[in-house]
């Protein structure tokens, strides 16, 4: 769980570069609602986010070979 410093857009991008297999990375609201979906599919995403608010970031693998970096 962790707060962003600024209330403003944020733009994500997940690079991947996987030998094998899938990563994904989704963006939770503080209930752990789903915000918004990264993956090889759709690596870039941009979404209002406040300050106040907590949020949550979360990675899941399968079967990936290989690294993976996200920005923002």
């Amino acid at each position: 769980m962790g707060r962003f410093s600024e209330s403003r857009a944020y733009e994500f991008t997940l690079d991947t570069q996987l030998s094998k297999g899938n990563a994904e990375v989704l963006l939770l609201g503080a209930k752990k609602e789903r915000l918004m979906k990264l993956n090889r599919q759709s690596p870039t995403g941009t979404i209002e986010l406040d300050a106040k608010n907590s949020y949550y970031l979360r990675w899941k693998f399968e079967g990936a070979t290989g690294k993976c970096e996200l920005r923002w």
